[in-house]
């Protein structure tokens, strides 16, 4: 296969200053596993998960997992992997951080393995730590910790 051993990550960045951010802590969470990040920053579009997969091709030849941001950078992932007939999963498994959209991880051909965000969940605290924040006028830090889901589908062998 032309992938060995590693992850890659294709990551939305650059700006806006909260997405650099989102980037900036998923490379140093990765930690020395991730390969080239610095080539594979995009939009978090299926565009842009489709160019990330040129650059991941045209420079790293050791992964075997690809970690997607997004939902739409790894549906616009799998569409350049099919295009350079890279058996998903088999060649290489592909993971997407969200699950906004079930429908289209879920329906993806192959389907999509997501860590699924409680969306509604991290709104809903957001918004009241804010309430808190202005009746209170309390500035203090406050922290929430709120499940995540490993949904196992296809693009990685499930």
């Amino acid at each position: 296969t032309p992938f060995h051993g590693g992850v890659g990550l294709v990551a939305n960045g650059g700006i806006p200053k909260p997405t650099f951010w989102s980037f900036k802590f998923y490379k140093d969470l990765c930690g020395e596993c991730v390969l080239r990040t610095e080539d594979m920053v995009v939009l978090s579009t299926g565009d842009g998960g489709y160019q990330g997969i040129d650059l991941l091709l045209s420079h790293v030849t050791e992964c075997d997992c690809l970690f997607c941001t997004s939902d739409y950078i790894a549906l616009g992932a799998l569409k350049a992997l099919h295009r350079h007939q890279v058996a998903v999963p088999k060649q290489l498994e592909i993971i997407s951080v969200g699950n906004a959209y079930p429908d289209l991880s879920r329906y993806s051909i192959p389907s999509l393995s997501v860590m699924s965000l409680p969306m509604e969940e991290m709104a809903a605290a957001c918004l009241m730590i804010l309430c808190q924040h202005i009746t209170s006028f309390d500035t203090a830090v406050i922290s929430q910790q709120l499940e995540v889901r490993y949904i196992a589908r296809e693009s990685c062998g499930e």
